[in-house]
Formats: C-alpha cells, sequence, structure tokens
C-alpha cells in the first residue's frame, strides 16, 4: 500500500499522538475522520475522564471542578487504553477552564506521564471556533476570550514540546491532508 496512510498503519510501538485546541476547534471532527481512514484508535480525553469517574467535567460549561484529580483519572484511563492499544490518538487540552473561566494550564509533568511520540495542535479563527461552539453547546462565547484561550493553548503546548524534547506541529482546523501529513511524521 502506497498511499499517505501507510506508515501510520505499521505502527508498532506504544505511542499516543497527542491532538491539542480550545473546544469547538473540531479536534473529535478531525480525529474520528482520521481513526476511520487508519484504523487507529482515537479517544477523547474527557471520555477517558468521565469513564474513570462520571461526572468530572460540567457539561454545560465545559469548566472542569478538580483539574489535577481529573489528570489523575486520565493518566489511569490511558494506561488502561494502551494495554489493549499500541498506537492511539488523544484528543484533548494543554489549558482548561476553571469554574471561574480562568485559563489554567495542565501540569507538564501529565504530558510527561504519557509515552508522547508528537503533539499536533488545531486552529482555527476565533469566529469560526465560536461559530460551531453556538450551534453546539446553544450558548454565546466571546470571540476575544476564545482568542486569547486559543493563544494560551498553543504557547503551553509548545512549551510542553520543547520540555519533552518532542515534536509539535500546528495545522489548520479541517485540513486532514496536513493532519495526516503532521501524524505520518510523528509515527514513522
Amino acid at each position: 500500500m502506497n498511499s499517505p496512510l501507510s506508515p501510520l498503519l505499521g505502527a508498532d510501538r506504544v505511542s499516543v499522538i497527542f491532538v491539542g485546541g480550545v473546544h469547538g476547534v473540531g479536534k473529535g471532527t478531525q480525529c474520528q475522520s482520521f481513526s476511520q481512514r487508519t484504523g487507529i484508535p482515537w479517544f477523547s480525553a474527557s471520555t477517558i475522564i468521565k469513564t474513570e469517574k462520571q461526572s468530572a467535567i460540567a457539561d454545560d460549561t465545559k469548566a472542569v471542578a478538580d483539574s489535577s484529580g481529573n489528570q489523575t483519572l486520565l493518566l489511569r484511563g490511558v494506561r488502561r487504553v494502551l494495554a489493549t492499544d499500541t498506537t492511539i490518538l488523544l484528543d484533548g487540552h494543554f489549558t482548561i477552564l476553571n469554574a471561574s473561566g480562568s485559563i489554567v494550564r495542565i501540569d507538564v509533568e501529565v504530558f510527561g506521564q504519557l509515552p508522547l511520540q508528537g503533539i499536533v495542535v488545531l486552529k482555527d479563527s476565533p469566529s469560526q471556533i465560536c461559530d460551531r461552539l453556538r450551534q453546539r453547546d446553544k450558548r454565546e462565547w466571546d470571540i476575544g476570550e476564545v482568542g486569547l484561550h486559543q493563544e494560551a493553548e498553543i504557547g503551553h503546548a509548545q512549551m510542553v514540546a520543547t520540555r519533552l524534547s518532542i515534536p509539535m506541529l500546528l495545522v489548520d482546523a479541517f485540513d486532514m491532508g496536513s493532519f495526516i501529513k503532521a501524524v505520518g511524521a510523528m509515527l514513522s
């Protein structure tokens, strides 16, 4: 098989490609499509956390009640998933909003405990992200705040990648060709 997906299908080591980005940027949509094309399993960090402990995240606001406890649950859940799959896509966040709406950076140590092969961060215009969030969540989002959150997300992802000495690539939301190339480069 000689397609852009070929290097992805032969992955034989335990590894996680972490796909970051703010809420509404399209991580789930992009990862699901990629997973369907390649057969590489995709998991959402919030789903893993919820599986490990119900109601860890308030669905209506996306605010996180116990961010350090949630990260412990995430690590436990990823270890469980990796017991059956050697390579996964994991979509999640480098920064989260706490209950008061402040941006909180996830501790680098959390990412250091994952067998990360690389990081892909999706980005889009804040207005496009707000449109998707409005449709999905049926509430208004502030474009300026979404823009600041996206900048913090990208900046913290870059810092995590540097500290862990792993590649980090920034990809436009819904650019499947660039996404495939980014993940393929990290797995080859």
